[in-house]
């Protein structure tokens, strides 16, 4: 079954630090109450280091997966 991902995958410009690509979203599924949020770096290796979250529908709160998001992010590239 496939559900709708709307997203960003950012290609960094030169790596940094083994990481090649950045990439975030959202799973939106239809048949069950949550929504999945990603977030994932793609390294020199090709191997994905992702974080996965779910939120039932009615918790989701988009400034706080932001927050997420970029705290994840920043962690991965440091």
């Amino acid at each position: 079954m496939r559900y709708l991902w709307l997203g960003w995958a950012i290609k960094l410009r030169k790596q940094y630090k083994g990481i090649k690509r950045i990439t975030t979203g959202i799973e939106f599924n239809k048949s069950k109450e949550w929504y999945k949020i990603t977030a994932d770096v793609l390294d020199k290796t090709g191997n994905i280091i992702g974080n996965d979250t779910r939120y039932n529908k009615k918790d989701l709160i988009l400034a706080d997966y932001a927050k997420q998001v970029i705290s994840f992010w920043k962690r991965r590239l440091r």
